[in-house]
């Protein structure tokens, strides 16, 4: 909490930062999760293109980039 008084600090730079990475690491894991769901509650007959679950998550980050 320390950090949080100082906006421009570069430890909470660094933080943040690494906060951000962390966040837009799970959005291309959430695909793959909402993509078994469909499956799995019938709303849809067979998953996406992109997914493999061969090559899992990478196969749908380097589509999504």
């Amino acid at each position: 909490m320390e950090l949080a008084g100082k906006p421009d600090s570069p430890d909470r730079q660094a933080k943040l930062a690494q906060v951000i990475g962390l966040l837009d690491s799970l959005t291309p894991q959430q695909g793959h999760v909402r993509a078994l769901m469909r499956l799995e509650v019938r709303a849809t007959q067979e998953l996406p293109n992109w997914y493999n679950p061969d090559l899992g998550l990478a196969t749908h980050q380097q589509i999504s980039s």
